[in-house]
């Protein structure tokens, strides 16, 4: 049995695609899956299966289809994905400082390596990136709300679609993963 993370792209993002955590869960009550547990209102599920990453985000994904009148992309994580992205992270002392100021985006594919130039154009006031593996870090010293540098801009110049959570979110996530992953190491 595994730890993992699915992220739901665009949910409850101001106002738009309203999904109710506690829909989500009953909708998916029937899956292989146990530990359903939801962090916010922004998409963020954790649970434990057996299954792959890929049946479970193929499962899910099936589901927020037949529920939902708008799609919901979505990325399934492991537990170990998670805290890779955590201490992978070049922005560790930046987030001991402003923590909303370090952000993680998950993308659903690898970049190629020429769009990455796109987005160093669209940096100001300090802000960076750096891609590990299929995550775009990501600091805005000056908050991301008024940053060219915003998902819509990192999904149109890299050509794939991500889902971006900040630092504060993704701590607390690898957390609960954490806790959840060594409860089953306790009852295997």
């Amino acid at each position: 049995m595994k730890t993992y993370l699915a992220l739901l792209r665009g949910i409850n993002v101001g106002g738009h695609h309203k999904l109710k955590m506690t829909d989500l869960k009953s909708w998916i009550k029937d899956l292989e899956i146990t530990q359903v547990k939801t962090h916010l209102q922004s998409g963020n599920l954790l649970f434990c299966s057996e299954l792959s990453p890929l049946e479970m985000q193929t499962q899910i994904s099936a589901i927020l289809d037949q529920q939902l009148d708008f799609q919901v992309p979505i990325l399934v994580l492991t537990h170990a994905q998670v805290k890779k992205a955590l201490a992978d992270c070049p922005y560790h002392s930046e987030a001991q400082a402003e923590p909303k100021s370090v952000h993680f985006c998950f993308l659903a594919s690898p970049p190629e390596t020429e769009h990455l130039a796109l987005l160093e154009g669209l940096c100001r006031d300090g802000e960076s990136f750096t891609l590990t593996d299929q995550v775009l870090h990501l600091h805005y010293p000056e908050g991301s709300g008024r940053s060219r540098l915003a998902l819509p801009a990192i999904e149109k110049n890299l050509k794939c679609w991500g889902t971006a959570r900040n630092w504060n979110s993704l701590s607390k996530i690898e957390e609960l993963m954490a806790s959840e992953s060594a409860n089953l190491k306790q009852k295997a």
